[in-house]
This record gives C-alpha cells, sequence and structure tokens, in this order.
C-alpha cells in the first residue's frame, strides 16, 4: 500500500484529537507505520505525542497577545 494522509477537520472540542489517538493506536497495532501531526497551536493538551507539533513553532499566547485576540 503507498502512502496515505488522513486529515480530521472540525470545531474546537468535537474530539478531532481524541479521534487521532485512536486511529493511530488502532493503525499501529495493525502494524502500520503511522506519523501524526498537530496543527492547532492553541491545544491545551493532546493524547496522543505528535511526530511534528505546530506548538513548538507558534506559540498561541503570544499571537494573541501581538493582535489583541
Amino acid at each position: 500500500m503507498g502512502k496515505v494522509i488522513v486529515v480530521f477537520v472540525g470545531p474546537a472540542g468535537s474530539g478531532k484529537s481524541t479521534l487521532v489517538a485512536a486511529y493511530a493506536k488502532w493503525l499501529q497495532e495493525g502494524d502500520v507505520s503511522v506519523y501524526t501531526v498537530n496543527l492547532d497551536p492553541a491545544a491545551e493538551t493532546l493524547p496522543y505525542e505528535p511526530g511534528l507539533d505546530v506548538m513548538s513553532i507558534v506559540d498561541a499566547r503570544e499571537v494573541a497577545r501581538k493582535y489583541g485576540l
């Protein structure tokens, strides 16, 4: 099987991170290689360890402070 990219989108608090954690676990149990990415700079906690985390690049509080959000 070739590489596949799956993206989960939805409003805040809808369970995207929980779904990513469960889906990644299920794939890994089937010996599928998984690489997770967090694109939410304001996520307070994640139920999975992302391979790439935008929070390491963007400080949501600093952005909010800078732009008066």
